[in-house]
């Protein structure tokens, strides 16, 4: 159902067969999709896998899997894991068809939207299915499957249809439901991206023509699945807040970068250019609640990444999709006969949104080609390291000592090893120690019993579950890296190796020759669990 106030835009201004638009978005999403099951798989979405399984097999979250993030990512994650069990096919391949699934729903119901609001503008809408499917597919590359990526393919709906509400019109019926419920979940995955939300419905109120505003069915949805996901993080996790309160002080100073590290990202540059150009073009067509929405929304979400002050790439692709479909905008707006000598600045912003996109599908093409169907067979270090972690933990568990997801995972759902931790790295020691440690003598950690309780739970927590897998193979990170986490090298079998507990667990694993920046250990073959040992150092603690 849509209502209308206000007289049409006017007429037609080209002619483009829907049905011939709606094959070739479906072609070129199917040919974007393509890279996708033959690049190398997001870390961070493999770790939610593990963590989902865990979850479908027992385990509390934030007791045994202690994840930072809330819970809603690692819910969402269990329908994956049981599509994998029930299909017989792997956590990686359900995830890649699952996430291609969501997204082209989203992307449909997008386009079913737009129909709506530019009904004679065909043309236009061609070129903004194009824009969005460039944006998901290629642009998004590695970080296919992030909570980022995911979340900008979940509002786009619940975007389109705020940008109607500027221009006077209202949606209705289960498609606004279903749009403002998708864009709930995806800004329910972080609390930055409520800043998102917040914008574009403060605009709104200031801006529309009608009042209460607010209460328009989508962002009803919106508003009832965050209330939803906040009251079932309470319920279900109620540990979750207690996590948050002592893992807090550490997280905070864990990773962080400068300011102007973090305006230096190619993406604040991308954004800045979209915003120039925006009063040069003057958007007052068909498209100015468009232009006017994602620009909003662009601000919104580079505000959230600066405002993580981690400086991870992923933190600001949204900020970048958003600033390429912003030009874009501008680019078509800048077509419209109302336009006069400024839509120079739209076709600049439009060439360059395009010439980023097609460098973007260059490098998922490369990246095919050097990963092929099967990254752990590729002749990259990763997949050295790989067939590494195959060879001796197939079947097995596996822990790598590192401050770095990426270290772990997605090798850990490759090769078909269980984790061997309740936590995904070892990040935390970037914010307990966050100056650059490069001899790491033991005597540079403090000691045990100077430890805060929180440093001491988590020192604790990792000799534990050590104990409990005694994994396979454990890979120790002795290399001098790690700029984001400013540890450089950090000596972990020193760390750990003051408790007695650890010191007689590593007593069961000889070493494997260095491979890169890790030195691989093995458990030797029959070796005894050394359980009596353990039990006498754990007396002489």
């Amino acid at each position: 159902m849509l209502s209308t106030q206000g007289p049409s835009e006017g007429p037609a201004k080209s002619r483009f067969p829907s049905g011939a638009a709606a094959v070739l978005l479906l072609s070129l999403f199917v040919i974007g999709a393509v890279p996708v099951f033959f690049n190398l798989f997001n870390h961070d979405a493999g770790w939610y896998l593990v963590a989902a399984s865990r979850l479908l097999n027992g385990d509390r979250l934030y007791v045994d899997i202690i994840e930072p993030n809330p819970p809603l990512i690692v819910w969402m994650s269990v329908p994956t894991v049981v599509f994998a069990r029930v299909a017989g096919i792997s956590e990686v391949l359900a995830f890649r068809v699952s996430a291609l699934l969501l997204i082209g729903g989203s992307l449909g119901l997008a386009g079913w939207a737009l129909r709506r609001v530019l009904p004679d503008r065909p043309g236009g809408r061609l070129l903004l299915g194009l824009l969005a499917i460039a944006v998901l597919l290629p642009l998004a590359g590695y970080e296919f499957g992030e909570r980022e990526h995911l979340m900008f393919a979940m509002i786009l709906p619940y975007l389109v249809m705020a940008a109607a509400t500027g221009a006077g019109l209202r949606f209705g019926g289960p498609m606004a439901v279903l749009a403002g419920v998708l864009a709930g979940l995806g800004i329910g995955f972080k609390p930055h991206f409520a800043l998102l939300w917040l914008g574009v419905e403060g605009y709104l109120v200031w801006n529309a023509p009608e009042r209460r505003t607010w209460l328009r069915v989508e962002n009803l949805g919106v508003m009832a699945t965050g209330l939803s996901c906040v009251l079932a993080t309470l319920i279900l996790t109620p540990d979750y807040l207690v996590m948050v309160r002592w893992l807090w002080p550490i997280y905070r100073y864990c990773a962080n970068v400068s300011w102007r590290s973090m305006l230096d990202h190619p993406a604040v540059m991308l954004s800045v250019i979209a915003w120039l150009c925006y009063p040069m073009v003057r958007p007052r067509g068909a498209y100015r609640e468009l232009c006017r929405v994602f620009l909003i929304v662009d601000v919104s979400l580079l505000a959230a990444a600066v405002l993580q002050s981690k400086g991870y790439s992923y933190h600001y692709y949204p900020a970048a999709a958003s600033a390429i479909v912003l030009l874009g905008l501008l680019f078509i707006e800048s077509r419209e006969p109302i336009a006069d000598r400024r839509a120079w600045a739209g076709v600049i912003g439009g060439g360059l949104a395009a010439a980023l996109l097609i460098v973007a599908a260059g490098d998922r093409i490369f990246d095919a080609r050097l990963w092929g169907a099967e990254p752990i067979d590729s002749r990259t270090y990763y997949g050295r390291l790989a067939r590494l972690a195959r060879d001796h933990a197939a079947g097995g568990s596996l822990f790598v000592f590192s401050p770095a997801v990426i270290d772990a995972f997605p090798m850990v759902n490759e090769v078909g090893a269980t984790w061997a931790s309740r936590h995904p790295c070892l990040w935390f020691l970037a914010g307990l120690y966050p100056a650059p440690l490069r001899s790491s003598p033991p005597e540079s950690y403090r000691s045990m019993a100077a430890m805060s309780p929180a440093e001491r739970l988590l020192f604790d927590s990792v000799i534990d579950d050590l104990l409990r897998d005694r994994p396979n193979l454990m890979l120790v990170d002795a290399g001098p890296r790690r700029g984001v986490y400013c540890i450089e090298p950090f000596d972990y079998l020193a760390y750990y190796g003051r408790d007695p507990r650890f010191a007689a667990l590593i007593r069961e694993y000889e070493p494997l020759p260095r491979l890169g920046d890790f030195r691989p250990y093995r458990r030797r073959a029959g070796a005894a669990r050394g359980d009596l040992t353990i039990r006498q150092a754990s007396r002489g603690r």
